[in-house]
């Protein structure tokens, strides 16, 4: 009895021993399915995070500083990604005068056709284009004072990269006048010791021996005559043949100035700071003397205009008159006070 005991008891062992070694492995099936769903899970995670945006770069080829009202800024913009771009988005916060849009696309099927017509927003990709570059220009609208651009790209994973740029409006340096005040001019008739002669680039004052030795500089000058009275008179005036010594008779540089009397006040000319604005205030044509400035003539108290040779337009405050110190012509040898407002440079009509 006690023997056949020992054999089942031997038997219940071995299927313990058995069961136990059935269960560490399906425990250790279990823990190396857990443990390959955990790095399954991991690595879509890691795929997730690894998705990068668009690469958008915006350069501004115009050069730095302050656009005027009418002018352009260009931009190159490029934007490339590992995938598909799907729209580049271009938004202003003032919309851009007529002519602002795409004006080089490369390559040049890259978008949907909207190009050759756009102002603004989202333009659209064609499939299996991962990049662009494009030229975009923005005029400046009136009424504008800062414009802000933001540019974005967007690819087909809606993945977006976007870039902000500022335009400051305001005036250019060559849109600025050049002022010169109280400038005192020695009649040309008796006056040996003030200069009569004036330039507009630099607002220099010369007599005689001094603006004959650089005559091209020069633009008009001021006599008191006989029958003209105070008179301003370009370079190239024949009333200077009435004269001896301050004359430009016998100059071979003759610069033509055209002067012409304007209804502008004194308040008008004061308040011009911009080239646009003297060019829109002076008339064309014009002649080669403005006389009968002097207290009781015809053109005394108005305000000036007048044109230089090389087309900078201009007007001329008159001051004060004053008498000189030769009795015999007072008037002659006295002298003129002007203030004068020129353009730096033509502007192109």
């Amino acid at each position: 009895m006690l023997k056949y005991l020992s054999r089942f008891e031997a038997r219940i062992r071995i299927c313990l021993i058995k069961n136990l070694i059935v269960m560490k492995k399906v425990n250790l099936f279990f823990t190396l399915l857990t443990f390959a769903a955990a790095s399954f899970i991991t690595s879509c995670g890691t795929s997730d995070e690894e998705a990068t945006p668009p690469t958008l770069n915006v350069t501004r080829v115009t050069a730095a500083g302050s656009i005027p009202v009418g002018s352009s800024v260009e931009y190159t913009i490029m934007a490339s990604s590992n995938e598909e771009m799907k729209t580049l988005d271009i938004v202003t916060t003032t919309t851009g005068a007529t002519g602002t849009g795409i004006t080089a696309v490369a390559p040049a099927d890259a978008f949907d056709g909207d190009e050759a017509t756009y102002t603004g927003g989202a333009i659209s990709y064609k499939k299996n284009i991962s990049t662009s570059t494009i030229t975009y220009k923005y005029i400046v609208p009136t009424g504008a004072t800062s414009i802000t651009i933001t540019i974005k790209a967007t690819d087909k994973d809606d993945e977006i990269s976007e870039k902000t740029e500022t335009i400051t409006v305001g005036t250019p340096t060559a849109d600025v006048i050049d002022t010169y005040s109280a400038i005192l001019l020695g009649s040309a008739s008796y006056n040996n010791t003030t200069g009569s002669f004036f330039s507009t680039k630099g607002g220099l004052v010369g007599n005689e021996s001094v603006a004959a030795g650089e005559q091209g500089k020069y633009d008009f000058g001021y006599f008191y005559g006989a029958t003209k009275k105070a008179t301003l008179a370009s370079i190239d005036d024949s009333n200077w043949s009435a004269f001896n010594v301050h004359t430009t008779t016998d100059w071979t540089t003759k610069n033509q100035t055209r002067f012409t009397a304007t209804s502008l006040s004194t308040t008008d000319f004061d308040g011009y700071t911009t080239s646009a604005q003297l060019e829109t205030a002076v008339p064309a044509g014009g002649a080669s003397f403005i006389d009968q400035l002097q207290s009781g003539g015809a053109n005394y108290g108005k305000i000036i205009a007048f044109t230089t040779q090389d087309g900078r337009e201009g007007l001329i405050k008159i001051g004060a008159i004053t008498n000189g110190s030769n009795p015999a012509q007072l008037e002659g040898s006295g002298t003129i006070s002007i203030t004068v407002k020129i353009q730096k440079s033509v502007v192109a009509k």
